[in-house]
């Protein structure tokens, strides 16, 4: 990450240096643990879909298709 762009990072208060391989496998953990929490805040938060809501959008959205194919033969004939 930060190799590519010729950045390191050192910390003053800590023992955290990105210049050294312990320091980038202690980032890449921090990294890791930061994408799982917010994967599992998005997992908890998401709305849970209702099945019967799911087939009452497809059913409208099947005739919703439906009178526009009726309207286009209309206008062609």
């Amino acid at each position: 990450m930060f190799d590519a762009a010729g950045v390191s990072f050192v910390s003053v208060t800590q023992q955290f240096n990105t210049t050294t391989s312990m320091g980038r496998l202690t980032l890449n953990v921090l990294l890791s643990f930061a994408q799982f929490e917010r994967e599992v805040i998005a997992d908890q938060h998401l709305p849970k879909v209702n099945p019967t809501l799911v087939a009452l959008l497809c059913k409208a959205e099947s005739a919703r298709v439906q009178l526009l194919r009726m309207a286009r033969q209309r206008r062609a004939i």
